[in-house]
């Protein structure tokens, strides 16, 4: 089974928490989503998909967490990570026309196998880098600084490849 929250009219904004025990949890929203940090989004094994045609937000001690499942998240503006933990899923963060940054340091921003980070401008912010927890990360910024501080080192294979783009800055800790 899935849960989805959607709104064709205006923004999404959760204030408390979405269980999917075994099934997947899609949000959508034709302008806007906002989690609080009381809206954990969680399943067990089941995917995370937020959709939005403006930013997503995710203040700081709001998480997607799956077990396992992967993580989406595609925003036609910005995305502000709270905390995405996919476990051995992976995770994709696409900002059309904004940046991906940081919300807070309650969590570690993203927990995943592999990691694709897709923004117009900035992904983490030299100040403030996003954290990340991940075997394999592809990110990509079209005008912006690429800020990533990496807990445990990277894995570079044949099959797995780690690469950051920017046109401007890359800062990798």
């Amino acid at each position: 089974s899935s849960d989805v929250c959607s709104s064709d009219l205006a923004d999404v904004i959760l204030d408390s928490g979405i269980t999917a025990d075994q099934g997947s949890i899609s949000v959508d929203a034709a302008t806007g989503i906002a989690q609080g940090p009381d809206a954990d989004l969680t399943t067990s094994g089941g995917t995370i998909d937020m959709t939005s045609g403006g930013s997503v937000i995710m203040v700081d001690g709001a998480e997607a967490v799956t077990g396992g499942g992967d993580i989406q998240i595609v925003a036609d503006d910005s995305v502000i990570i709270g905390g995405l933990d996919a476990a051995a899923g992976d995770v994709g963060v696409t900002a059309v026309n904004g940046s991906i940054t940081d919300g807070g340091d309650t969590d570690t921003d993203i927990v995943a196998n592999g990691t694709r980070l897709d923004a117009a401008g900035d992904i983490g912010e030299t100040s403030n880098a996003l954290e990340t927890t991940v075997n394999t990360l592809t990110a990509d910024s079209d005008t912006g600084d690429v800020s990533i501080n990496e807990t445990d080192g990277l894995v570079r294979s044949e099959e797995h490849t780690s690469e950051l783009q920017s046109p401007d800055h890359l800062v990798c800790r």
